[in-house]
């Protein structure tokens, strides 16, 4: 394959995945086992991206009691409490976490949202345990320093390849070349009240002798962190546009060669604002609202010898609210938070009624500056009216550790049940050297393809280069990896991810690694 041109950005993008822990032993007892659809997928990406402006700012640690939070920096998005282990396509919410969004029981504030500087205290008396418990969560942060203002850069990429066999058949191949013309914008926004970074960059694939195959490729990143009242209303805003091959089975980022009948375009934004209020030492209030939409538009696919197809096209409409009281420097040693939240979807295929209500409790306790352990005690109804009917009703427990050696490092792991279904975690952020961050998480969870990109938009942002990350880690995210296939039903997933990123005043390079099991829960997707 020959290219040419100049490209702005990298388009590589890497999993990073907000999901559901999987359930196994509260669906009705005509459900099928699971196991009907398994797919496990190895990847290794390397993401390397060179803007002019871009540079990486180090976490450094502060020193403060009780502070409260702060709006976003003029260069840099405020770096939220980390959110948990990954899932396809998202990313999990962190068991025993110190607030929450809607997406989850257990999240981190939301993208954009400020998070409180650690104390500094006696031995006897840490100060705000939740202010500490929050920045150890949100270390590893390597936000990149976008240029003050408006900057808008301008690209074009074009590109050359040969297919020997561009409809991917056995016999009777049809071979072929396809010009790849990419006009692309990228825009970053940094102002003392918002940031923000849009990025989109369609491809146009030309045949040179099937035109019937000529396609245009969309591909979108964007996001915005905005500071309505300083330290009091918030408001982020995430879209995401891409298509990749339905089947699977091709490089797990960027432009793909499929056949018309093997395209999938995978769209989603989500809308939600965070009211926050702190009631002196006592606690803060935070209240949140989230409207998500995601779609997947495609032919309809069946795997070789099956009858029912794999994946249907589908959309999902979901709003989901939380509130979540966090106790202050009050209690000491302790810090306590009580969540409570619902979400309700709507749309076609599994999630079209489906709803998922939780509430929990979670206390913590630090052993000392640097270590804290949690438990957490809840109650979830979840529901999906799919074929059979998967309804959980049960108890949520948690147990773990959070180790903060350095400003830069953080280790949360544990063990717990949610969605029926007992699982370890973990969430790490390992700061090497200065310039060198070793981020890894594991989680086991259930939920839908658009369930997935729905989490990983609330929990990434997208950085100055216009690809998207992990807000809390900077780590580089894979919205939709097009190793695996794109499957309609449930599926309960492990996710083991690991990268390591070096930065440079110019350039970001990262080598990441993904190891997915999933097995579906369904025996074939809903129309």
């Amino acid at each position: 394959m020959i290219r040419c041109g100049r490209e702005q950005s990298a388009r590589i993008r890497q999993p990073r995945f907000t999901s559901y822990p999987a359930t196994g032993d509260k669906t009705p007892s005509r459900r099928i086992s699971p196991g009907a659809l398994a797919t496990q997928g190895v990847v290794i990406l390397i993401l390397l991206a060179s803007p002019a402006a871009m540079r990486m700012a180090l976490a450094q640690d502060q020193s403060s009691s009780g502070s409260a939070p702060t709006p976003p920096s003029a260069n840099a998005p405020a770096a939220p409490a980390a959110a948990a282990a990954p899932a396809p396509g998202v990313s999990l919410p962190l068991l025993g976490s110190s607030q929450g969004p809607a997406q989850g029981l257990f999240a981190a504030p939301p993208p954009g949202t400020a998070t409180p500087a650690p104390p500094v205290g006696v031995s006897v008396r840490l100060g705000d345990v939740g202010g500490l418990i929050s920045a150890a969560n949100a270390v590893g942060a390597v936000p990149i320093l976008a240029p003050s203002g408006l900057t808008v850069t301008p690209s074009l990429g074009v590109s050359e390849e040969f297919n020997s066999n561009i409809f991917g058949t056995v016999d009777n191949r049809r071979s072929d070349f396809i010009t790849g013309i990419t006009p692309g914008i990228l825009a970053t926004l940094s102002t003392p009240s918002a940031t923000g970074t849009l990025s989109y960059s369609p491809t146009l694939q030309f045949y040179a002798e099937n035109s019937s195959q000529n396609n245009v490729a969309q591909f979108l990143n964007g996001s915005l962190d905005a500071t309505l009242l300083p330290s009091t209303l918030l408001l982020s805003l995430r879209a995401y546009a891409s298509q990749g091959s339905t089947s699977g089975g091709v490089a797990p980022g960027g432009v793909s060669i499929s056949p018309s009948g093997n395209r999938t375009t995978t769209t989603g934004f989500s809308v939600q604002p965070t009211f926050e209020h702190r009631f002196g030492d006592i606690g803060t209030l935070q209240l949140t609202y989230a409207l998500q939409y995601s779609n997947q538009n495609g032919s309809s696919a069946v795997a070789p010898g099956a009858t029912q197809p794999f994946f249907i096209g589908s959309n999902a409409l979901s709003n989901q609210g939380s509130a979540v009281f966090t106790t202050g420097p009050i209690l000491g040693r302790f810090n306590n938070s009580v969540d409570a939240t619902v979400s309700e979807e709507s749309g076609s295929g599994i999630l079209d009624g489906a709803h998922q209500y939780a509430v929990t409790d979670t206390l913590r306790f630090a052993v000392e500056r640097r270590i804290y352990v949690f438990g957490t005690l809840g109650y979830e109804n979840i529901y999906y009216p799919s074929v059979p009917v998967v309804e959980i009703r049960d108890g949520v427990w948690a147990v773990g550790v959070n180790l903060t050696p350095t400003a830069a490092t953080s280790i949360t792991a544990g063990y717990g049940r949610l969605e029926g279904f007992d699982s370890p975690f973990l969430r790490a952020a390992i700061s090497l050297t200065p310039r060198t961050t070793l981020a890894a998480s594991y989680s086991d969870t259930l939920g839908s393809s658009l369930q997935f990109l729905q989490y990983a938009l609330t929990n990434s942002l997208v950085d100055a280069a216009g690809n998207p990350v992990d807000s809390s880690t900077g780590a580089p995210v894979l919205l939709n990896n097009q190793l695996l296939s794109v499957q309609s039903s449930l599926f309960r997933n492990a996710l083991f991810s690991a990268s390591l990123t070096t930065t440079w005043p110019r350039d970001t390079v990262s080598l990441s690694l993904s190891s997915t099991s999933s097995r579906s829960w369904l025996p074939m997707p809903l129309v």
